[in-house]
């Protein structure tokens, strides 16, 4: 006489035979052991920081680079290019950042896209070690729109919304002739600054193109934060943005 076998049953009572053996057998030999699958919880990068993506596809293998703004603020005459490069390395430094950074600055001399070079992703990293994606290659970096605003300083510590110097348009050339003759000069006057204006009351000003550090679109070099214009007087404290070499 035949009778019905449940496979279930059958199922349940061989694995609780099989699996505690094959266990104690991977474990006497040495052999690789079956594990339960586990979320393994946010995406880690091998410096161990975690990954927020600020959009939907995460950046280019291989290369990164680090983004910051800085945390001191400058007058218009911090030194030229060569100047604010100096100040983004030595705040890096002193921050216990590797490497090389410049800023993302354009004068006569040079545009910004040619100045700095980006061949992979760039990141920032915020409070308690978390990497967020600014763009996933130099093609985002310079189409007019970021994936988060670039808002944190070298030491993961995140800024008063403000101005920052740039010169520069969203696709990383220069954006006309308003840059503290050439990034030396902090006072009103006219002098040789082809960007000068008159004020209501009769006053020089001369003045540089700058951004903010609270725009993802493409205030965030190019900024109208005060009113219809995207210049300061170049005696007005503003940041730099800094990227990793």
């Amino acid at each position: 006489m035949r009778h019905a076998i449940d496979t279930r049953m059958l199922y349940a009572a061989v694995s609780s035979f099989v699996i505690p053996v094959l266990s104690a057998a991977c474990t006497i030999s040495h052999a690789p052991c079956p594990t339960e699958e586990k979320d393994s919880g946010p995406e880690q990068s091998v410096d161990g920081s975690v990954v927020v993506d600020g959009g939907n596809n995460g950046g280019s293998p291989g290369v990164e680079h680090r983004v910051f703004v800085t945390s001191a603020r400058y007058l218009g005459d911090f030194g030229g290019a060569d100047g604010a490069n100096a100040h983004c390395t030595n705040l890096a430094h002193a921050a216990g950042i590797p490497g090389t950074f410049k800023a993302i600055l354009s004068d006569p001399g040079g545009d910004a896209r040619e100045r700095i070079a980006i061949a992979g992703s760039v990141y920032m990293f915020e409070k308690g070690n978390v990497k967020t994606l600014i763009a996933a290659d130099e093609s985002e970096f310079w189409s007019g729109r970021l994936r988060a605003p670039i808002s944190w300083d070298e030491n993961s510590t995140e800024v008063a919304p403000g101005p920052v110097w740039t010169g520069t348009h969203p696709t990383g050339v220069l954006i006309g002739a308003c840059h503290c003759d050439y990034w030396t000069r902090a006072s009103v006057d006219a002098g040789t600054d082809t960007c000068a204006y008159v004020d209501t009351n009769g006053g020089w000003h001369t003045a540089g193109f700058a951004g903010h550090t609270s725009a993802r679109d493409g205030q965030w070099s190019a900024s109208s934060w005060n009113g219809n214009k995207s210049t300061l007087d170049c005696n007005t404290m503003a940041r730099l943005y800094c990227i990793q070499q």
